[in-house]
């Protein structure tokens, strides 16, 4: 077992020195891809687009939450409450 332990042991280093570079060399690889991405001509045509239609658009309301909601939900019960006589 021992034996066996030694002949398949292995060094981890030169393994981390090699994904780091393949690591490096995809990102290289993805930067130039968007780089040719963002100099097409139909990338800079959606960018107009969307540039007009933002402040077209309209923000929404922000939703109610927590203690709000709680307390809007509070003040319209009794409210239908002081309409009641006992």
């Amino acid at each position: 077992e021992k034996r066996l332990n030694k002949a398949f042991k292995v060094n981890p280093t030169p393994l981390n020195d090699s994904l780091k570079l393949m690591e490096k060399n995809v990102d290289k690889t993805v930067s130039k891809i968007e780089q040719r991405l963002k100099n097409t001509r139909v990338f800079k045509i959606k960018t107009e687009i969307e540039d007009t239609l933002k402040p077209l658009r309209q923000p929404r309301q922000p939703r109610i939450s927590g203690n709000r909601a709680i307390t809007a939900a509070y003040s319209a019960n009794m409210s239908k409450l002081k309409g009641l006589n006992p």
